[in-house]
């Protein structure tokens, strides 16, 4: 059962804060909700509902529309990664404070993402040795793993290449290999001479989620996006970005539901490691977020003619749910499954309830998972 999606919120912070002059891109932070909503949402429906409803037709489309969470989420990652890297690309080409700041935050993410994974083997993996099984339980690539390592894969380019637009180059050959080679790295079995923890990374032999092929793709799409939307002179969004991003999408999406009409293929393989199955997903995210950053045109020259000033977001709601989403995702998989030693909705009502009672169970986890991450933003900033 899938349990983890991509948080963005550490993402942001990892990657620095933005500049005080510049004001915030709403439609990023609209972007988190979304996904934070179908995240909540989904692992709500996949734990409690009633199994005996998932054979009617509208389950086929909302399981559709919740795969697409982990790909919202990876690239709202990259997005965040590219934003706040682009504003402060010197401080990232050089060893020093900043980087030294990201990588451990990156490290605090690894950490956590491997905790998250204890419950499955009830600490039996650190109390009396790993079985095969309990090691690939614990060493189990998921959400704040992969955003974690390919991060920190991006930022190590970043110090390498030292330039943005030779950067950008890399990052999209960078990205093919992800997702190309995905069809391939995947037909590595789990009896391979890798050990379990470093296959783990590479395909789901071994029960990953989300291993770098070809999730990472996802990411190094939105630093590219950042890289193309953001003016480098003056740090502004470009005007004609909505109508471009729309455009870009329904192009990757229609050729990539093309080839995948078109039959079997040389890259053919499991489902997810197709590369159709990454663009159909990226063309219908970039599509997504286009209308995202169109309204929040539109919503900007409406404040703006009304107030005749900057609009600015900070401190509101949005912005808050966007930096604690790491909170909100912890919270809620813990409200859902529970830690080793007390157990969450799913032990008392796993597979059990209607859509009504279901769709009401997530509104609940929702709202405290919401209501835990403000007072924790609100007693970090106070203690």
């Amino acid at each position: 059962m899938s349990r983890g999606f991509a948080v963005t919120s550490s993402a942001a912070r990892a990657a620095g804060s933005a500049s005080p002059e510049v004001e915030r891109w709403h439609a990023l932070d609209l972007l988190r909700l979304v996904a934070v909503i179908l995240m909540v949402q989904g692992h709500t429906f996949t734990a409690l509902l009633d199994p005996s409803l998932r054979s009617e037709p509208w389950h086929v489309h909302h399981a559709y529309v919740h795969g697409l969470t982990a790909p919202l989420f990876f690239f709202a990652s990259g997005l965040a990664f590219g934003v706040s890297t682009l504003k402060h690309w010197s401080s990232h080409t050089r060893w020093g404070d900043p980087m030294r700041r990201r990588l451990g935050r990156y490290a605090w993410l690894l950490f956590i993402g491997y905790m998250l994974n204890l419950p499955h083997s009830s600490f039996s993996f650190l109390l009396s040795g790993p079985s095969p099984k309990t090691a690939e339980a614990f060493f189990k690539v998921d959400a704040l793993q992969q955003i974690a390592v390919a991060l920190i894969l991006v930022e190590g380019l970043v110090f390498l290449v030292k330039r943005p637009r030779p950067f950008v180059a890399a990052l999209f050959l960078l990205a093919a290999l992800f997702v190309f080679g995905a069809p391939a790295i995947w037909r590595l079995s789990a009896t391979s001479a890798l050990p379990v923890g470093v296959l783990a990374y590479f395909n789901g032999s071994t029960g990953s989620i989300f291993p770098i092929f070809p999730w990472t793709g996802f990411i190094c799409a939105g630093v590219v996006t950042a890289y193309f939307s953001i003016d480098a002179t003056g740090g502004a969004l470009r005007p004609w970005l909505a109508g471009r991003l729309a455009m870009i999408g329904v192009f990757l999406w229609s050729v990539a539901l093309a080839v995948e009409r078109t039959g079997p293929g040389v890259l053919d393989g499991d489902w997810e490691t197709r590369p159709a199955f990454f663009f159909t997903r990226i063309g219908l995210v970039v599509v997504g977020f286009s209308l995202l950053c169109a309204s929040e045109a539109m919503w900007t020259r409406w404040r703006r003619r009304r107030s005749g000033r900057p609009v600015s977001n900070r401190g509101s709601f949005l912005e808050v749910v966007g930096q604690e989403t790491l909170v909100i995702y912890v919270v809620h998989l813990l409200l859902i499954y529970g830690l080793p030693f007390v157990g969450g909705l799913a032990g008392r009502y796993e597979a059990t309830l209607s859509v009504g009672a279901a769709a009401s169970a997530s509104g609940a986890l929702l709202a405290a998972s919401v209501v835990f991450a403000l007072l924790w933003r609100h007693a970090r900033e106070r203690w």
